[in-house]
């Protein structure tokens, strides 16, 4: 083979490597990133420190499970989190916390 002819291929070669590699993580991960994972994540919507710094409460919203849930808004629950950085479920499931 000429120089010119292998120089040409090698770009071609390294594709089809990555793409087969990607292909094959793909098709092994049980936890490969899927389109509706989008719609699953949960925020911190706000938060407030107690007057002596010990806790912290936030909002977080609990996006509704798509196909299982009723059509909605998602949930959003209370949590605290203390001084040993432990979350501690407030008011939690299907409810719609509101900010004071």
């Amino acid at each position: 083979m000429g120089k010119a002819l292998r120089a040409g291929l090698r770009p071609l070669v390294l594709l089809s490597l990555v793409a087969s590699s990607l292909t094959a993580q793909s098709k092994t991960a049980d936890d490969t990133f899927q389109p509706w994972h989008s719609v699953m994540y949960r925020s911190v919507l706000s938060a407030s420190v107690s007057p002596d710094g010990t806790q912290i409460a936030f909002r977080r919203s609990r996006p509704r499970r798509p196909l299982d849930d009723d059509s909605g808004r998602a949930w959003v629950e209370l949590y605290l989190l203390g001084a040993n950085r432990r979350e501690v479920p407030f008011i939690t499931g299907e409810v719609n916390v509101s900010r004071p």
